[in-house]
């Protein structure tokens, strides 16, 4: 039987780019989880009266970032960095550093919401970030 090939996301980062040329990303994020990574594209009904046999006909329409939701321990610099981009309502260049068996990603996004976690004695401060993806994502 052989191993499995499954990937475990220890180690992934979330860096944050300066906006310098050529681009300089810091890490901001004990990431615990990023969901919603990905795009999704409306249909357009393109049907007309000598559509194919009868059949209605639909293109792809424009590709739209889906909602991502970036889940880290809030360590204050990180707390401050997330929440001034939320304030400013800044479009930001990201990079998502994964275990070295994978690739990294690069994306540009803007945060549509911001939320402190449960402050709890005995926990770690959570920061939640929402963010919108406003361009293709690359692989490195």
């Amino acid at each position: 039987m052989a191993a499995t090939e499954a990937q475990i996301a220890y180690l992934t980062l979330l860096k944050m780019g300066d906006g310098a040329s050529p681009e300089v990303f810091t890490t901001i994020a004990e990431v615990k989880s990023i969901n919603g990574f990905g795009f999704t594209a409306s249909e357009v009904n393109a049907t007309h009266m000598e559509s194919p046999n009868g059949y209605e006909e639909f293109v792809a329409g424009l590709k739209t970032g889906d909602t991502m939701t970036i889940r880290m321990n809030a360590i204050r610099t990180n707390l401050l960095l997330t929440k001034s981009i939320w304030d400013a309502g800044l479009r930001k260049n990201f990079e998502m550093n994964l275990p070295s068996t994978l690739p990294d990603y690069d994306f540009s996004a803007i945060p549509i919401a911001w939320h402190m976690g449960d402050l709890t004695p005995s926990g770690l401060v959570e920061v939640e970030c929402t963010a919108r993806l406003t361009g293709a994502i690359s692989g490195s």
